[in-house]
């Protein structure tokens, strides 16, 4: 007896879980590129915040730091003057 149709009865079950197994993890995937997003903003809002302060930290530094050597070269002229 020969077969009926061509055999895409055979393959279409399979197709078809192929394709939902497909979709689902497309789906997950899509919510871990969401969580990992909602990460990377953090962690963005996290290095804005620390460059801010790193930024103020270092300007007072850059402040101690010259007028250290203003007043030493102050201290100095005076000692030098006689």
């Amino acid at each position: 007896m020969a077969p009926k149709g061509n055999g895409w009865d055979e393959w279409k079950q399979v197709v078809l879980t192929t394709l939902d197994r497909t979709e689902v993890n497309i789906k997950d995937l899509s919510n871990t590129i969401k969580e990992l997003d909602a990460k990377v903003d953090a962690l963005c809002l996290n290095y804005a915040s620390f460059k801010s302060k790193m930024e103020v930290k270092s300007g007072i530094w850059g402040v101690m730091g010259g007028a250290l050597s203003a007043i030493l070269m102050a201290i100095i002229y005076f000692i030098t003057k006689k």
